[in-house]
C-alpha cells in the first residue's frame, strides 16, 4: 500500500554523509513532544506521534500515518526526518525544529489524508494552500513553545537555496510547493521588503520568457514596494529599453545593428512590417528614458545605469546623425578599457550608433579593433558582421571576421531570420580569399516557457495580481469560489469565454481563452532568434501540428468555465490547448503538470 505523506521538500544532494551522528531520535522525540504540547491534537490520528531519524541522503522530512487503518480504526501519526535534511541544515537545531513544527502542523490540520480531486490543478493548489497553512500554524507553534517565528522564515530561506539552479519561471509557477519567498512573506506578515523581492523575482521570470514589458512593470513595482531596492531600478530601466527595441517595426530593426543590452537581448518576435517608427514606439522609448532617469536619480554614478543611458541615446528614434556619432565615440572610449566581455559589448553598441549615423566603416573599425585586442567572441558581433558587409577588408581582417561568423553559425539555430544571410556572407568571404568554407552545425530551436496570452490585443500574463486583469479586461462576469475551506482559490470568468483565470490569494495562477483570434506566442529561448510560433484560437489542428505534435501532449482534467474540462498540455512549456471539431478551441497558460 502506498504511504500517504506530507513532505516539506525533496531534493537529491548526491553523495552526502551517511548519518548526521549528532541528531538523534531522542532529540527528535523531544522536539515533537514540545510542539505537540502546545498544539491541538487531531482526533483522526493516534498520539503520541511516533518519531524516526532515517539514514537517507535526500533533503526531506514528512508527517504521515504508519499504515492505512482498518475500517473504524484510527491511524498512528508518524514523524520522519532524513539525515540528508539534518546535514543540509548543518545540524542547526533551529532550522530542524522549524521543519518539525511545519510537519506537526500538517498532522494537526489533517492534511495527511487530504481530499482527492479529479481536476489536477485543484489537487496542486490544495497542496500549495496546505503548505502555506502549515507554515503559518508551524510558526505559531514555535512561538507557543518559546521559540521565535523567525526560525520558520530562516528555514524557508534555506529551502529556497535548493532551487537556485532552476529557471525563474519554473520556480515561481510550479504548483506543488509555492514560492519560498511567498511563504516567507506570509509568515513574516507580508513586509514591504519581502513583497518587493517577490515582484523582483517575477520580473526575472518574465525576462527569462522574453516578456520584457511585463518584466519592466514588475521591476518598477518592486521599487515602489521598497524604494531602497536599487537593483530593481536598474532592471526596470533595462527591461523597458529592451521592450522598446523588441517592439520596433521589423523593417527598422533590419536597418540597424543589433544592440547588446548585456546578459539579455531581444529582437521583435511579432515583426511588425511598418517601414517607419510609430508613435507607440516613441511612447515606449519615453517610458524607458523615464525609468533610466529614476535609476540615475538613485545611483547617479552607477556604471550600469550610465551604460544604459548611453545605449538609449544610440537607440533614440529621432536622434540626429551628429549625436549618434557623439554617442558612438563615448562607447568607443568604453570599449578601450574594462573586462574583455564588457569591451566587446561596448564595441558592438558603438557600432549600433555609427551604423545608424550612416558610417558603416567606422562601426566596422571599432568592432574589428576590439576583436583583435580581446579575441572574445560575441553572438551579436557575429550576426552584425555577417549582415552588414564592408568591402576591401585586408586578408587578416577577413580571416578574423570569417572566424567570428563561423562561430556564430555553430551557435545559432536556423530559425534565426538572419542565418541564411550570414551563411551566404561567410561562404562568399571564404571564396574571396581562397579558403574552404567549414562545415557548420546549427543549434536546435528551444522554446521559452509560455507566460502570457494576448486577448483583445492586450498581454494577459500569469503570476500578476488579479487587479491587473480588471484594469485590462474590465470586471469579470462571475467569480466562483471553489471551496469554503479555501476562499482565496477562485475562478473568474469574462463574458463569452473571452477569458478565464484561476486565482490563488489574488494572484493569477492560470489564464485561458476561447475567444477566436486570441493567441499565444511561443518564443525561442535563444535571444538572438526572431520570429515566434503563434498558437491561435480557431486554427486547425493540422496547422497546430506544424508547430507542435498534438500526439506528444498530455491530457489533463482541470477546472474551467463549464466545470471539469479536458485539455491537452505541454508541461515543459507551461501551456495547453483544447480541441473541438478539428480546430484549436481554447488556449491556456498554466503551470499544471
Amino acid at each position: 500500500m502506498k504511504r500517504l505523506v506530507s513532505c516539506i521538500v525533496i531534493a537529491c544532494l548526491g553523495a552526502t554523509a551517511a548519518l548526521a551522528q549528532d541528531f538523534t531520535q531522542a532529540e527528535l522525540e523531544k522536539m515533537v513532544a514540545e510542539l505537540d504540547a502546545v498544539s491541538t491534537r487531531n482526533s483522526k490520528y493516534i498520539y503520541p506521534i511516533k518519531c524516526s531519524v532515517v539514514t537517507n541522503d535526500d533533503v526531506n522530512a514528512y508527517a504521515s500515518i504508519e499504515k492505512l487503518p482498518k475500517e473504524g480504526e484510527k491511524p498512528q501519526g508518524v514523524m520522519v526526518v532524513y539525515t540528508g535534511l539534518v546535514k543540509f541544515a548543518k545540524n542547526d537545531r533551529k532550522l530542524i525544529r522549524a521543519v518539525v513544527a511545519h510537519e506537526v502542523a500538517h498532522l494537526m490540520q489533517g492534511h495527511v489524508l487530504r481530499p482527492r480531486f479529479v481536476a489536477t490543478d485543484l489537487e496542486h493548489l490544495w497542496t500549495r494552500q496546505q503548505e502555506m497553512d502549515a507554515d503559518l500554524t508551524g510558526a505559531k507553534l514555535l512561538e507557543r513553545a518559546g521559540y521565535p517565528k523567525k526560525d520558520m522564515i530562516d528555514m524557508l530561506a534555506m529551502l529556497d537555496t535548493l532551487e537556485s539552479d532552476t529557471g525563474w519561471m519554473y520556480r515561481l509557477s510550479k504548483n506543488d510547493h509555492t514560492s519560498a519567498k511567498n511563504r516567507m512573506a506570509q509568515v513574516a506578515g507580508n513586509t514591504d521588503v519581502m513583497r518587493s523581492m517577490m515582484s523582483f523575482e517575477k520580473g526575472l521570470a518574465f525576462m527569462e520568457c522574453r516578456s520584457y514589458g511585463t518584466a519592466a512593470n514588475l521591476f518598477e513595482k518592486a521599487t515602489r514596494q521598497e524604494p531602497k531596492f536599487l537593483d530593481a531600478f536598474i532592471n526596470a530601466a533595462q527591461a523597458s529599453l529592451m521592450s522598446y527595441y523588441d517592439k520596433l517595426p521589423g523593417a527598422i530593426q533590419d536597418k540597424w545593428f543589433i544592440p547588446d543590452f548585456g546578459p539579455m537581448l531581444t529582437e521583435n518576435p511579432t515583426r511588425s512590417r511598418d517601414a517607419e517608427i510609430r508613435d507607440e514606439d516613441r511612447d515606449r522609448f519615453k517610458l524607458a528614458l523615464r525609468r533610466i532617469a529614476d535609476a540615475k536619480a538613485k545611483m547617479p554614478t552607477n556604471a550600469r545605469v550610465l551604460e544604459l543611458e548611453t545605449l538609449a541615446a544610440a537607440l533614440d528614434p529621432d536622434v540626429s546623425n551628429e549625436n549618434l556619432i557623439k554617442t558612438g565615440d563615448k562607447l568607443k572610449v568604453l570599449a578601450a578599457t574594462g573586462s574583455n566581455f564588457d569591451r566587446v559589448r561596448f564595441a558592438n553598441n558603438a557600432g549600433v550608433a555609427y551604423h545608424r549615423a550612416g558610417d558603416v566603416q567606422k562601426a566596422y573599425d571599432v568592432i574589428i579593433g576590439t576583436l583583435k585586442a580581446t579575441r572574445n567572441f560575441s553572438n551579436y558581433l557575429g550576426q552584425n558582421l555577417g549582415r552588414f558587409n564592408v568591402p576591401d577588408r585586408s586578408k587578416e581582417d577577413e580571416v578574423l571576421v570569417l572566424d567570428v561568423m563561423v562561430q556564430w553559425l555553430n551557435n545559432a539555430p536556423t530559425s534565426n531570420r538572419y542565418y541564411g544571410m550570414v551563411k551566404d556572407t561567410y561562404t562568399k568571404g571564404c571564396s574571396k580569399i581562397g579558403v574552404q568554407a567549414k562545415d557548420t552545425t546549427p543549434k536546435p530551436t528551444y522554446l521559452c516557457y509560455a507566460a502570457a496570452l494576448v486577448i483583445r490585443g492586450k498581454e494577459c500574463p500569469i503570476l500578476v495580481d488579479t487587479a491587473d486583469y480588471v484594469d485590462a479586461l474590465g470586471a469579470p462576469l462571475q467569480k466562483i469560489t471553489i471551496s469554503e475551506q479555501y476562499p482565496d482559490v477562485q475562478v473568474w470568468n469574462w463574458a463569452n469565454g473571452e477569458a478565464s483565470i484561476l486565482t490563488e490569494r489574488d494572484a493569477v495562477v492560470r489564464v485561458s481563452t476561447h475567444a477566436t483570434g486570441a493567441y499565444l506566442d511561443l518564443r525561442p529561448s535563444d535571444d538572438t532568434v526572431t520570429g515566434v510560433f503563434r498558437i491561435v484560437v480557431g486554427m486547425t489542428e493540422a496547422d497546430f501540428n506544424k508547430i507542435l505534435d498534438l500526439s506528444k501532449s498530455v491530457e489533463k482534467k482541470v477546472i474551467g468555465v463549464s466545470g471539469i474540462e479536458t485539455w491537452n498540455f505541454y508541461p515543459n512549456l507551461n501551456f495547453g490547448v483544447q480541441r473541438k471539431d478539428g480546430r484549436i478551441s481554447g488556449v491556456t497558460v498554466s503551470p499544471t503538470k
